[in-house]
């Protein structure tokens, strides 16, 4: 068995002998065709590694926490926004921030706030949704090449005031995005890359970034951002929030650094 916390590997002096193995098996309702499945009501996960002839090899669990208030010091800045979007590599935390600030929204309007879920990072892998999301209502995407549909049917069967999306960039849902976000549905969504000249430079993205295309040798933004502000997550408690998305996407254009807001705790360092 194996242990991993932050980054470091233990190795424990017993291996899980197959009984064992079924026996923790059995104990869940059973794995989805994504080979994972979770605890009701909690952010743990288990997945399978699938064996021979339908067997289990293996399982990995992960053991995850909600980090109340995480998002505390970014709420002066974000919760006046109709589109919020965080950006950051991963495992810098940005479905724990997007989570936190579902929780906000969710203590304001209720279930009008729909959770589009891609395998279940948001809400957990259970039948039953945490605890921070309540009483929100999820979709659950278990198929990326699912996800600009399934957030189009949100917007269609739901009347969602807000949506929120967990890693946008796959197939077409940043169209889908976009257009949701124009029929006047709030949108809160994460992406990964470490600035937004990052994001600006990935044509997928441009959809949502105010419908960028190429115009001879250069790059013009025909429409308003799809989102008002963009959080650079840069650390535990660091961001760079940009208040004026349309107008950091038209300096990242022209090649001019798009400055942004510190916000959080950012020790001995010089801006």
């Amino acid at each position: 068995m194996i242990l991993t916390m932050r980054g470091r590997e233990v190795t424990l002096p017993f291996k899980v002998t197959d009984t064992e193995l079924t026996s923790i098996v059995s104990a869940f309702s059973g794995f989805r065709d994504d080979n994972r499945t979770g605890l009701d009501g909690t952010l743990h996960r288990i997945s399978k590694v699938p064996g021979l002839n339908n067997t289990i090899g293996g399982i990995t669990i992960r053991i995850a926490k909600h980090v109340l208030g995480a998002a505390d010091t970014l709420l002066p800045h974000i919760l006046h926004a109709k589109g919020i979007l965080l950006i950051g590599p991963p495992g810098f935390g940005k479905t724990t921030l997007l989570r936190e600030i579902i929780r906000h929204l969710a203590q304001r309007y209720g279930s009008s706030v729909v959770i589009v879920d891609t395998s279940s990072e948001i809400t957990g892998s259970g039948l039953i949704s945490h605890w921070a999301t309540y009483p929100t209502r999820r979709i659950l995407v278990t198929n990326k090449r699912e996800q600009g549909e399934l957030i189009r049917q949100a917007y269609a069967n739901h009347s969602p005031r807000y949506m929120a999306v967990d890693e946008i960039g796959h197939h077409g849902d940043a169209d889908a995005i976009a257009s949701t976000k124009a029929r006047g549905v709030g949108m809160i969504a994460t992406c990964h890359g470490y600035t937004l000249n990052d994001v600006v430079r990935s044509p997928v993205f441009w959809p949502v970034l105010g419908d960028i295309r190429e115009v001879g040798l250069n790059r013009q933004r025909l429409n308003p951002a799809t989102f008002d502000v963009a959080v650079e997550v840069r650390g535990i408690g660091r961001f760079v929030v940009h208040t004026d998305v349309s107008r950091a996407v038209d300096d990242c254009l022209t090649g001019l650094p798009a400055r942004g807001l510190h916000v959080g705790d950012w020790p001995n360092m010089r801006f």
